[in-house]
């Protein structure tokens, strides 16, 4: 059940980002619409090719809110825009590929070293399988103790984060 439950949520979350209009550098800054945006950061792949790879962010009411994927090249782009990130607090992962999980770090500073009050992420992205950890142990290898990125916590808040994977019970 969780698991089609995730099928359906992921099928509508890619449905939504394929009916959006796709906007450019040039069309976000001339132009701040009302209700939902996409702005793609990256659509490349994991092959260096001169673009970032596979990131978006959903904004509500002009404001950043959610970041689908963080690709490579992914923080880049949101400093090229000049997008503020400050408001965007859950990250949906689709899968745990370098090519769409290697800037959340990045993104994850940036939002520390910005803001002046607690900082709470969630992330939401697949169930371990195979060789591939689940999202909430990705997220812990990343900033928990003995994590790749543990000082990254002590900026300004404790456990900035929660990992949610499809298959945990909160989920």
């Amino acid at each position: 059940m969780e698991t089609m439950k995730w099928k359906f949520t992921a099928a509508l979350v890619l449905t939504l980002l394929a009916s959006l209009p796709l906007l450019t550098a040039q069309s976000h800054a001339a132009h701040r619409a009302s209700g939902l945006e996409l702005i793609v950061l990256g659509s490349g792949g994991p092959r260096s090719f001169g673009r970032a790879s596979t990131s978006y962010l959903i904004l509500m009411e002009g404001v950043p809110r959610v970041l689908v994927d963080a690709g490579p090249g992914a923080f880049q782009a949101v400093g090229k825009l000049g997008l503020n990130l400050d408001r965007v607090d859950i990250v949906l992962l689709t899968h745990l590929h370098i090519d769409h999980s290697a800037d959340l770090p990045a993104i994850f500073l940036d939002r520390s070293l910005t803001s002046d009050v607690p900082i709470h992420f969630q992330v939401f992205g697949p169930e371990g399988s195979g060789l591939f950890p689940s999202t909430s142990q990705f997220v812990h290898l990343l900033f928990d103790h003995s994590g790749a990125y543990e000082y990254q916590k002590t900026f300004y808040v404790k456990r900035p984060y929660q990992g949610i994977s499809e298959g945990d019970p909160a989920s």
